[in-house]
C-alpha cells in the first residue's frame, strides 16, 4: 500500500495536536476532575464530526476514534463525510449570521488553513 506524503503530514499533524492537547490538559491541576465531570455529562450524546470523506485511510482512523469514544465515554461519533470542507464552513457562517450561537448543525469540523482563515 502506498501512502502519499500529504496524507502522512495530515495524520502527523492530527496526532501531534492530540498529544499536545492531552499533555496540556493533564499538566493542569484540577482539570482531570473537570474532565471527568464533562465526560459524564457527555455520556449518551452524539457528536457530528464534519470532515473530508475522500480517503479510506482517514475514514478508517475516524471510525476507530469513534469506536474509542463509544467504548471509553459512551459518546457516539458520526463522521459527516464532506466532498468539500468549505460546505461546513459555509453552514457555520450562515448559522452565525442568522444569530444561531448554540445548537448549530456542525459540532466539529476538520479544516485546512484556508477554511480556518474564513472562520476567523
Amino acid at each position: 500500500m502506498i501512502i502519499n506524503r500529504k496524507f502522512c503530514r495530515h495524520l502527523a499533524s492530527v496526532f501531534s495536536l492530540t498529544v499536545f492537547l492531552l499533555a496540556s490538559f493533564v499538566s493542569r491541576p484540577g482539570l482531570a476532575d473537570s474532565f471527568d465531570a464533562l465526560a459524564e455529562r457527555a455520556r449518551g450524546q452524539t457528536v457530528y464530526f464534519n470532515g473530508w470523506g475522500g480517503s479510506p485511510t482517514v475514514n478508517a482512523y475516524i471510525a476507530w476514534a469513534g469506536d474509542q469514544l463509544q467504548a471509553r465515554y459512551g459518546i457516539t461519533l458520526v463522521h459527516v463525510k464532506l466532498t468539500d470542507t468549505a460546505d461546513a464552513v459555509a453552514r457555520i457562517l450562515a448559522e452565525k449570521t442568522a444569530g444561531k450561537t448554540a445548537g448549530g448543525s456542525v459540532d466539529l469540523v476538520w479544516v485546512n488553513g484556508e477554511n480556518f482563515a474564513s472562520l476567523k
